[in-house]
């Protein structure tokens, strides 16, 4: 038997869940749009990673491509906090 996430709908649990006569529709629709909901989430959150990695690239291009020395910790404010403590 395959687990299933709580989430997931499955017809036997939809039933479970309607009151008898109920039709199923409304209840498959709900859990549908949930579903739908929290896949355009996680869509927006690769979308803005996505982002961040070609503005890095273009930043980097030359690095990248071997032309020059990356300096991955010039920008980073820890890394600097951590110079100024020592």
């Amino acid at each position: 038997m395959v687990p299933t996430d709580d989430r997931q709908p499955t017809l036997a649990r939809i039933d479970v869940i309607r009151q008898p006569g109920e039709p199923i529709g409304p209840h498959l629709r709900q859990k549908l749009d949930g579903a739908l909901d929290r896949t355009e989430t996680r869509i927006a959150k690769l979308k803005e990673v996505r982002q961040r990695i070609r503005r890095f690239r273009a930043a980097h291009d030359a690095a990248l491509a071997g032309q020059a020395e990356l300096q991955l910790y010039a920008a980073d404010p820890r890394r600097r906090a951590l110079r100024v403590a020592s």
